[in-house]
């Protein structure tokens, strides 16, 4: 479990009809399952990742909401693990297990739609 997580937002609405916001979730650095003795070599980094929304009033009865998850499409690693690997770096079987990490990737960038309308 990383030690520090923040997570923030703000809005704005520039209109009565637009609305914008933006948030950050930034995770501190974490041991990675395996590494019971917390060697520092064992350790994913921390992260920090930006997503934007907005929502507009179309007419009175409809409301278009969308949202972008990381908007600028970081790569980093959500979680990670420590294996054993049997092949050599350039891929051959060797007969030692030596420990390998395996990070598992955080999300890419995503988009979201959505509409809503009211029926009187």
């Amino acid at each position: 479990m990383p030690s520090r997580l923040l997570n923030a937002r703000t809005a704005y609405a520039f209109s009565p009809t637009f609305k914008s916001g933006l948030s950050i979730s930034a995770v501190d650095s974490s041991f990675i399952r395996g590494n019971e003795n917390n060697l520092p070599s064992g350790k994913i980094p921390g992260y920090a990742i930006l997503n934007w929304s907005g929502s507009w009033k179309w007419g009175e009865n409809c409301m278009i909401y969308t949202h972008i998850n990381n908007l600028t499409n970081k790569k980093y690693s959500s979680s990670g693990a420590l294996g054993s690997n049997a092949f050599s770096t350039g891929g051959l079987y060797t007969n030692s297990t030596s420990g390998a990490i395996y990070e598992a990737p955080g999300a890419p960038r995503s988009f979201n739609l959505k509409i809503r309308f009211e029926l009187d």
